[in-house]
């Protein structure tokens, strides 16, 4: 993924791919947020990652179903390989 560092600690994410795998990645965490809270925290006050992820997919069923078949959607783009580790780590800082 392309992220540029700006000066004063801000970061830039470029290239409309990779602005697309970064959206994906963080619907696929919003929705994880929206799990293990069971639907009290969202990412912001629009629509919950849930919604978003049923619309623009066509998934259906209750949150973990759409959460296991939108996994399986980022591994097969191959996102997951890479910002495995990454992610990992950041995703501790969320445990409820």
């Amino acid at each position: 993924m392309a992220i540029e560092q700006i000066v004063g600690g801000g970061v830039s994410i470029t290239g409309k791919r990779d602005i697309g795998l970064f959206r994906l990645l963080t619907l696929k965490h919003g929705l994880g947020l929206e799990l293990r809270t069971k639907g009290k925290l969202k990412m912001t006050r629009g629509p919950a990652c849930f919604t978003i992820i049923k619309k623009e997919f066509g998934l259906k069923g209750d949150r973990q179903s759409v959460y296991d078949q939108f996994c399986k959607i980022v591994e097969e783009k191959g996102i997951e390989r890479n910002e495995a580790a990454v992610m990992d780590r950041d995703e501790a800082h969320y445990q409820v």
